[in-house]
Parts: C-alpha cells; structure tokens; sequence
C-alpha cells in the first residue's frame, strides 16, 4: 500500500481462501498537520509470466488483473499417401478463428513450426490451437495429433483404380471358369469367365488406397479339374491366368514277327514326330509295352499331341506300322533275304545241244534257263527271294525230258543243284533169240553176194 507514492509497509496477501480480496483500514485520511487529503494506491509484487494492471481508486477500491504472458508453439506435419501435390496451405486456428497461415512444399521437409504463440486468452483461458488445410483436388485429408504433441495432417490420393483380367487357355477350355478379386488377400470381388465375355473381364472403380497405405490387388481362380493354373501380370497392367491341361493318356505297342523273330527290337516314341522315348522289346516282355503318363496336349499351345511309333531297322526284316494311339500300335517285322541257286549239268555220255532247265519256288515254275557248252552248262539262278509272308520259300529245279537219256537231279537249293544226264543203252541180257542172229547172218551174206555180181557186171 502506497500513500501518496511512498511505500507505507502495510501489505496484504490475497488467495482463493480470502476469495482474492483484502481492505487496508484504519489509514490516516489527511497529512499531518493538514486538510490535504492522503492519495492511496497500491502495486503487487512481480509474478513470473503475469502481467499485473492496476485498475480503480481508494474510493471505489482497485482491482489488480493479472494476465499470463506464457508462449506456447505448435507443430505441424505434412504426410502423404500417394503421389504428393506440389504444396499445400495450413491454417492455425486459434479457439477455431483463424490465426495464421503457412504454405507447405518438399523444399522444407513438410513441416513448419508456428511460434510465440499466445497461451491463454485475454480472459484466461487457455487457448485451444488446432490446425487444419485448404483442400487439396484428388485427396483426403486426415488431422492426428494435438497442439502439445504437434499435428499431423496425412492427405491419401483419392485415385481409383482398374485391374483387368484375360483366361488362357493351353489345352481344350472348359466351359467356364469363376475368378476372385482380392484385396490385400481379402476376397472382394469376383466374375465368371466364359467364352461368350471372350475370357476376359476388368474389376473397375477400385480404391486404390485404405486407411493410408496402397491396396495390393491379385486374382485367384477357382480349381478346375485336370488344368494347371498359373496367374502372371500385376494390378496396374493386368493379370493373365492361364491353364495348362494336365490330362495324361498312354499308347501301347505290340511287336509281331513274320519269320523267324530277332533277339530284340528298339520301338521309338514320337511325339508330333520328335522322339520322346524309347523301349527295347523282347520274348520277355511277350514283345509289348505301354508308354505311359503321357501329356495328352501340348504344354505351349495346348493342341493335341500325335503320339506315332517307330523303329530301328532290324537287319533283314522289313516293317509295316498299324493301328494308332488310341487303339494300340503293331509293328511287324517280316524277314527277308536273297539267295542264289547254282545248277549245273553233267553228261554221261554224248551230250546234246541244249538242256531246258526249269526253277519252281514252293512247286511254281518261276524261271527257265538253257544250258549248252556256251554256258559251260551252268547257271545261277540269282537274287532270289528267300522268304514269302515270312515262310522260307523252297526251290527245286527239273529239265525238260531229252529221249534217250535218264534224269538224276541232286543237291539242294542251298548247296546247288546238279542234274546228270545218261545215255542210255540196249540191254545185252542172256534172254537174245539166236534165231534173230541167224536171220541177220543169212541177210548180211545175201547181200554181199548181190554186190559182187552187181560189180562183176559193171565191170564187163
């Protein structure tokens, strides 16, 4: 308490118990020695971040208001969920009315600090600072955090998205087929493929954001039976789900023999004519066997595989190929094989010009020749057949029959054959009628003595 600006040492304490009020009493009205009446007036001691303001007089009483002089600051950051803008525009709010205003870009890392800030109002309250933003096209804001712990203002790109889908097929297609959408592997979404949508099908209007952070977008499909499936692509330029036929099917092969059959036989399987595998066939194997787990189409472009059968040549067999996948292969070996078969003649006796010698295969002529001292009486028939329908074909040979003379035919159509040929000559046996000597006698003896009387005469 001041009187007359001199400090007087009267001091009051004021609190919420003395409902913050006090009255000095019983003070001195007028200076000693006066009618000059005393001017009172009071002041407070200093407090840390208030300002003291004294209002009123003695009369009506004063009122000292104290108002907080605290600053305070508030942060605030720029977050972004997708592609961000090129800068945005913060606003502080103070109690709700706009105080301040900051533009945001990359260039300060996006985020600004609002400083010497106000703490309390003129009536004492504590000042509420918010934050907020001139929207931004093409994004959602979202406004965390409070003035003490700073905000955060998060903007997701609003952007939708298309995922398109196309089924392939490697193999036959099967009528249809169902495809799932997923979402972050969430089911969202899903369509049915069929040839009459030409297999193919876009998911449209998708978010392309939740709750800040990018959606991962991926197709399943529905198993169908005997296909493999496998899904290339992405989101963003599509997805391809092809299906692979998986079907397997087996061909079976049966060797047959015309003739005598070889040890074994190698049967090559060929798919769409390249070789895939191959077996070696044997009695043991009662001359078959099934190649299976076969992939029925192709695993490229899904058409059919043709599955045909070879083999390697035996030596002296030819093969003829039947039947199909389906039904079963045979592949038969006939044996073959040439020979030659020498014939030669000997005479016993004189020999006559020429012989006629005949050849029959299994009793059928097939070939003549004629033998003469030209030939040396010799001849080969050559390059003969040695098998029909896998029977070894048997040769003869036999001549033309020469009066006169008797027929002896030897060897075989392996070794040659020989024909001796013998003159043949009267029989001298005991059994002459003597009487046929005497006539011939007497004959002979008539007629040479006609022969000298018929000289006798020519000679007179």
């Amino acid at each position: 308490l001041y009187a007359d600006d001199v400090d007087t040492g009267k001091t009051v304490t004021l609190n919420a118990a003395n409902n913050w009020e006090d009255t000095f009493t019983n003070l001195r009205k007028y200076k000693p020695g006066t009618t000059t009446e005393i001017k009172y007036t009071v002041k407070e001691d200093a407090i840390a971040n208030y300002n003291g303001v004294v209002s009123g007089d003695m009369a009506t009483g004063f009122t000292i208001t104290n108002t907080n002089t605290e600053k305070t600051t508030v942060k605030v950051t720029k977050a972004w969920v997708g592609t961000p803008a090129a800068s945005v525009t913060i606003k502080l709010l103070a109690d709700g009315a706009e105080k301040e205003t900051v533009t945001l870009t990359a260039t300060e890392n996006w985020t600004h600090t609002f400083t010497n800030l106000d703490k309390y109002a003129a009536d004492g309250h504590e000042i509420a600072y918010t934050v907020d933003e001139t929207p931004v096209a093409g994004y959602t804001k979202a406004i965390s955090g409070t003035a003490a712990t700073g905000f955060t203002i998060t903007n997701t790109i609003t952007a939708k998205v298309s995922v398109p889908v196309t089924k392939v097929w490697v193999g036959p297609s099967a009528p249809s087929v169902t495809i799932k959408l997923l979402a972050d592997g969430v089911e969202k979404d899903s369509v049915t493929l069929n040839a009459a949508n030409g297999w193919a099908h876009t998911f449209t209007n998708l978010d392309k954001y939740k709750n800040g952070t990018e959606i991962v977008y991926t197709v399943q499909e529905t198993p169908v039976a005997n296909y493999d499936s496998a899904v290339t692509g992405d989101a963003t330029n599509g997805f391809k789900v092809t299906n692979t036929n998986t079907e397997k099917t087996t061909v079976k092969v049966t060797k047959a023999w015309v003739g005598t059959p070889a040890a074994s036989a190698t049967v090559k399987l060929l798919a769409d004519g390249a070789e895939k595998e191959t077996v070696t066939l044997t009695a043991a194997d009662n001359w078959t066997h099934t190649f299976s787990n076969l992939p029925k189409y192709d695993a490229n472009d899904g058409h059919e595989i043709v599955y045909t059968i070879d083999e390697v040549d035996v030596p002296s067999y030819v093969k003829a190929i039947e039947g199909t996948s389906t039904t079963g292969f045979t592949v038969t070996n006939t044996i073959t094989g040439k020979v030659d078969i020498p014939v030669t003649k000997v005479w016993v006796g004189p020999a006559t010009d020429s012989v006629t010698v005949n050849l029959y295969a299994d009793g059928v002529k097939v070939d003549t020749v004629q033998l003469t001292a030209a030939n040396q009486w010799k001849h080969t028939f050559a390059n003969l057949d040695k098998y029909e329908n896998g029977r070894e074909i048997v040769y003869t040979v036999d001549e033309v029959l020469i009066p006169g003379y008797k027929t002896k035919i030897t060897g075989d159509a392996q070794t040659g054959f020989t024909i001796t040929n013998s003159k043949e000559t009267p029989k001298t046996a005991d059994h002459v009628n003597p009487m046929a000597y005497a006539s011939i006698f007497v004959i002979s003896l008539m007629a040479a003595i006609m022969t000298m009387i018929e000289k006798k005469k020519f000679a007179k």
